[in-house]
């Protein structure tokens, strides 16, 4: 029998992330965080296939559509706002709770970059972490611009 190394690299990786985001639920703004470092590192190091299986395990369908709505539009990953992805970027990551089970993330691209946000709405789904909704400034609450 033979094994798919990148197979079993992904399923390794969601499962080490999936510890963590189960650990640290009490807090869900840390497994935002998590999700977001693990995915930019993933990016960072052409891991695609490791990306699409982060999406598929912690993002609802919806998501995952408007997601690839808004990465069609854009010409850009709609997770990061970003066609590629620098360490600067995961270095100066940070979620900020707000209201409603929603957070901002933000970072920079660089040190004179301006900063990305990106609005997520996460809940615990039946006993597991889940993105529910994603925005980016300059729609509205129907993703027009």
């Amino acid at each position: 029998m033979r094994l798919n190394f990148n197979a079993v690299a992904r399923a390794i990786m969601v499962t080490v992330f999936s510890l963590g985001a189960v650990s640290i639920f009490a807090n869900c703004g840390a497994a935002v965080k998590n999700f977001y470092v693990a995915y930019m590192q993933n990016a960072d190091q052409m891991k695609d296939g490791a990306n699409i299986d982060l999406k598929q395990t912690y993002m609802t369908s919806a998501v995952l559509d408007k997601i690839a709505q808004e990465t069609e539009r854009t010409d850009a990953d709609a997770v990061i706002m970003a066609q590629d992805v620098s360490q600067y970027g995961i270095k100066s990551l940070t979620v900020e709770e707000l209201e409603d089970d929603w957070y901002v993330v933000m970072y920079n691209f660089s040190a004179d970059s301006n900063e990305t946000m990106i609005y997520i709405k996460a809940c615990n789904c039946d006993g597991e972490f889940k993105i529910v909704d994603i925005s980016w400034p300059g729609t509205d609450d129907n993703d027009n611009n």
